[in-house]
């Protein structure tokens, strides 16, 4: 019998590179969390909430692109930085830098009483000169939030004010002066009212949503859904709150559950005339739709993006968005037309001088290059997108790439030289205390020794790699790394041990409504059915999983399962059975134009000619 699994999601978040609530190319701008001077805990929820506010305010503006929290967060997650630590000018700068940010946006407050204060420094981080600091009282009165909101609009005047500023070298030392009447930024009537308009008229709801970012940022995405959905049912129109939410869902592998709360954030934004956030949404919609593997819907929603994207002249979205798109075509397989979008993603980025986003496209179009086979222009795409990272001094992007460049040599059967890669990849990730990247590391060095028939010490790798998964709550990542055990168990003849492994990948992704993730689990499952001859079982798994891929659209997923019924109907001896399975495979593939279409062609003819033969 032909082996047969399902294709593995090839979806690239990489180094935070996501569709960003992002404007024209002139200034980009990082807000950073503002610091809690007070160390009372009780208003800790406050500095990452104002910020957030802040970020939503400026993204009104046209002329500025504001860096995604999604990216700062994870940053600081890679980086194992401390709030504490961006109160310093020369740690934002290095932040900054990490984001592709122009200015950094950092502070501090206190509250006594319904009494709030906060200092806020703008810095310029080609020079890390602060070009200028403000401070602004406001009252914070749960009956009248009025105050508040008048205390951040006069924070997001100070913002613009700075921008109004640039740096200039004058023997050899900073001067901050205006910038040209041309490069002011001056807020049309229709922005400076979606500048001044309160994110949500509810306190409570914003402290629920300040909760949420703080447990967010420490990668406790189960504790941060929950408090943005208590926002949101304190408010049902605040709208940062749908969208921090969608993000924690897709962050949990709970795909489906973000599309329906970035939807709900997309209907608001068209209530609000918001093109910006109407563009940014459907590029979030459209990586959770990649997620899923639901192609046309994934592109459907990112042309969207990127037409609004245009309209509004944005070129750092539009990078971002065609870089996505690119990522979408080499998950499809379609390596052309991904080289060909990430070719017009790296020209926007290199015009803007945006070394993290090159970074990750060059990573992207090593990606595409690999799976055309063309491993010399993956590895050089890859070695670019190295230097950058390493100039930048972003170790956890650096981590990510070696860990690749070891998947490639994998791949290839070098495994000499990918567990080397591996190696290093765990050295800068336990240097960062990152255990999100050692799993994954420990997972892929687990795959290594698996496909060298080391089953020891690939159950060892995976063992660590499901210890951090666990210790994560990553339950996504748990039923990953289940699969891969249980092939190994399979590949040790220890069917009940296989079976049992595979159930308890299944009851996650089962909770977790992944139904993706179901389809490709009974698919297995039927297979290792159909190996002890346990037909009946293997149909009613096959069954179950094609209908799960036929709901979701998978189309390449449904060839892989029909032929798999082929495989099973042959050996049951049911040749026209078979012959018509293998057909409806073929069918779409070649629609598809899938590399398995000459695999599912010679079965085809294989079953015709035995369909002929006298029995």
């Amino acid at each position: 019998m032909t082996v047969r699994t399902l294709p593995a999601l090839l979806v690239l978040i990489l180094m935070g590179v996501l569709p960003s609530v992002s404007h024209a190319q002139a200034r980009r701008v990082a807000v950073l969390d503002f610091a809690n001077t007070s160390k009372d805990p009780a208003i800790e929820a406050l500095g990452p909430a104002m910020a957030e506010t802040l970020t939503t305010k400026l993204h009104s503006l046209r002329a500025l692109h504001l860096v995604e929290r999604d990216r700062l967060y994870r940053l600081l997650q890679e980086q194992k930085l401390q709030q504490t630590d961006l109160v310093d000018p020369s740690r934002a700068v290095y932040v900054g830098k990490l984001l592709g940010a122009d200015r950094v946006v950092l502070g501090t407050y206190v509250k006594r009483g319904d009494s709030v204060s906060v200092i806020a420094r703008f810095v310029d981080t080609a020079t890390g000169t602060i070009v200028a600091t403000s401070q602004v009282h406001g009252t914070y009165d749960p009956k009248n939030p009025r105050g508040f909101w008048e205390a951040l609009n006069q924070l997001a005047q100070a913002t613009i004010d700075s921008l109004n500023t640039h740096v200039e070298i004058v023997r050899a030392q900073p001067q901050v002066v205006p910038v040209p009447q041309a490069r002011r930024i001056e807020p049309t009537p229709q922005e400076r009212t979606r500048l001044t308009k309160p994110p949500t008229w509810s306190l409570e709801a914003q402290e629920a949503y300040g909760r949420g970012l703080l447990s967010y940022k420490r990668g406790e995405y189960t504790n941060a859904a929950r408090e943005f959905e208590r926002a949101t049912s304190m408010d049902s129109d605040y709208v940062d709150a749908w969208v921090s939410l969608g993000a924690a869902l897709g962050n949990l592998g709970q795909s489906p559950r973000a599309v329906t709360a970035f939807e709900r954030a997309y209907r608001l934004y068209l209530t609000l005339g918001d093109e910006p956030g109407q563009a940014s949404t459907l590029g979030r919609i459209g990586v959770e739709y990649d997620r899923q593997t639901r192609s046309t819907d994934a592109l459907i929603h990112y042309e969207g993006s990127l037409k609004l994207l245009m309209k509004l002249g944005d070129e750092s979205g539009q990078a971002i968005t065609l870089h996505n798109i690119g990522i979408s075509y080499t998950g499809q397989g379609r390596y052309a037309d991904a080289l060909a979008y990430h070719d017009r993603a790296l020209a926007f980025q290199q015009k803007l001088g945006n070394e993290p986003g090159q970074a990750a496209t060059l990573f992207a179009t090593g990606l595409a290059y690999e799976g055309q086979g063309h491993d010399a222009e993956a590895l050089s795409s890859y070695g670019r997108a190295l230097e950058l990272q390493e100039k930048l001094g972003n170790e956890a992007g650096q981590a990510i790439t070696v860990t690749r460049i070891g998947d490639l040599h994998g791949s290839r059967g070098r495994y000499a030289e990918a567990l080397a890669s591996y190696g290093r990849a765990l050295e800068l990730q336990e240097k960062l205390g990152n255990e999100a990247g050692q799993a994954t590391t420990f997972y892929a060095t687990g795959l290594a020794y698996e496909v060298q028939g080391h089953d020891a010490e690939a159950l060892s790798s995976y063992g660590r790699a499901l210890a951090l998964q666990q210790k994560l709550g990553n339950e996504a990542g748990q039923a990953t790394v289940l699969d891969n055990m249980a092939k190994v168990h399979e590949g040790q003849g220890r069917t009940a041990d296989t079976l049992s492994v595979y159930e308890r990948g299944l009851r996650l992704r089962e909770k977790l409504a992944d139904e993706l993730g179901q389809a490709r689990t009974l698919n297995n499952i039927g297979l290792v059915y159909a190996r002890q001859g346990r037909y009946a079982d293997a149909l009613r798994s096959y069954e179950r999983s094609l209908r799960l891929a036929e709901k979701l659209g998978e189309e390449r997923g449904q060839a892989f399962i029909l032929s798999n019924i082929g495989d099973l109907r042959r050996a049951q001896g049911r040749y026209a059975d078979a012959l018509s399975f293998y057909e409806r495979a073929l069918e779409i593939a070649d629609r598809l134009g899938t590399p398995e279409r000459e695999s599912y062609r010679r079965l085809r003819d294989q079953m015709r000619s035995q369909s002929r033969s006298p029995s």
